[in-house]
């Protein structure tokens, strides 16, 4: 009775690690594109920032209108 529960036992080990080969790679999440402000170094999304003319990218703060106290 013994080796019947440890045929089984083993049978049922294999068929999980048979079973876990035969399973597909997860799929990764795909991750976001980051850059970085060219004004205060904050890294944002490519979704979120401003691309100015002569290539850099604007965070969101950076991206309005100039004003008066702002140095550049």
């Amino acid at each position: 009775m013994l080796k019947w529960v440890l045929l089984a036992g083993f049978a049922g080990v294999l068929f999980y690690w048979w079973r876990q080969k035969q399973r597909h790679p997860r799929q990764r999440p795909e991750v976001e594109s980051l850059v970085r402000c060219s004004r205060c170094g904050r890294y944002v999304s490519v979704h979120s920032a401003l691309r100015t003319t002569e290539g850099d990218f604007l965070c969101s703060e950076h991206a309005g209108p100039k004003q008066a106290g702002d140095p550049d």
